[in-house]
Formats: C-alpha cells, sequence, structure tokens
C-alpha cells in the first residue's frame, strides 16, 4: 500500500514539476508519457490489491495476485531504465542532430 501510494504521489509531483518547468526535447516528452501512464496504472492497481486485500475479497486477496504486482513493478521497472540508457540517447542523438542540420542546412 504504501509503495502504491509513494509511486502516485512521486509521479504526480514530478508532472507538476515538469509543467512548471517548461520546454524538454520530444525524445523526453514520449518517455515522460510512457513513464508517467505506466506508474499511474501500476499504482492504481497496487491500490486495488491492497484494498482487496483489507476487504477480503477472495480472487484479488491471494498472495499470487500481490507478488503479481510486485513483478509487474519490477519489470516495468527494469524496462524503464533498457528504454532510458539505450534507446532514448539513440533518438536524442538523432533529434539534436536534426535539429543542428535545420539551423545551419536551411
Amino acid at each position: 500500500m504504501y509503495l502504491s501510494v509513494f509511486i502516485l504521489f512521486a509521479i504526480i509531483g514530478y508532472k507538476i514539476y515538469l509543467k512548471i518547468k517548461g520546454d524538454r526535447p520530444k525524445v523526453y516528452k514520449k518517455f515522460d508519457r510512457i513513464w508517467f501512464w505506466g506508474y499511474l496504472t501500476t499504482g492504481v492497481i497496487g491500490l486495488f490489491v491492497w484494498f482487496s486485500r483489507t476487504q477480503n475479497l477472495p480472487i484479488f486477496s491471494t498472495r499470487f495476485i500481490s507478488y503479481s504486482f510486485l513483478l509487474i513493478f519490477i519489470l516495468f521497472t527494469a524496462y524503464l531504465i533498457y528504454l532510458f540508457t539505450e534507446k532514448t540517447p539513440k533518438e536524442l542523438n538523432k533529434y539534436y542532430e536534426k535539429k543542428r542540420k535545420e539551423k545551419y542546412l536551411k
């Protein structure tokens, strides 16, 4: 439960920070969209699992569902790390190269 609430507060706080900060390259905006919606979904699912365990719902309060939630959270975080360290720098280089060419070749 605390992990889900922390995830929700962290993503909402970071989203507000990005709105205040302003411009970011399109590549980062794509990553931010994946990050925001993925963690928002994970946080809501975590709250649902917590609610199911406290209310003793027969299907969703099993340990299997709780462990599945944690596994999904870990796998999604690993995917984001891969995306941020492998894919995003390549796309960022392409973005800046395109911007540089537009600046000098017009």
